[in-house]
């Protein structure tokens, strides 16, 4: 599983290009805060997650016919909706600032989903 910021889809390919972040929950979100020197408020930001993204490489990857991608619109982030790669890559052109996980098997996107953040 890669936490990510989509960069670019081909469709015509059925790949993705990504940029990894490192991911934190709860409490190593708090540890990786203080690592960082960041401002700790009283809100979800370094209290219930963080990322980090030091490397801006990207990387590209294939996805397979029968990946799982699902999005959460806005009018309702509690149920993921369903999308094709076309779909996808037209939410990711809009808006390339949402977070992703991906899941990834021998090399190739088996899933793509938005990562949700309050």
């Amino acid at each position: 599983m890669r936490y990510a910021l989509l960069r670019s889809i081909d469709t015509r390919r059925r790949s993705l290009t990504f940029d990894q972040l490192q991911w934190f929950w709860g409490a190593a979100a708090h540890r990786a805060c203080v690592e960082d020197g960041e401002t700790i408020g009283d809100f979800e930001w370094c209290n219930d997650y963080y990322y980090r993204n030091h490397s801006r490489y990207l990387r590209t990857i294939r996805v397979t016919r029968d990946a799982s991608l699902t999005y959460l619109p806005p009018s309702d982030t509690t149920t993921a909706q369903k999308l094709t790669l076309a779909q996808l890559s037209r939410i990711v052109s809009s808006r390339p600032s949402r977070y992703w996980v991906i899941t990834i098997r021998d090399g190739k996107a088996v899933a793509v989903r938005q990562q949700y953040v309050p």
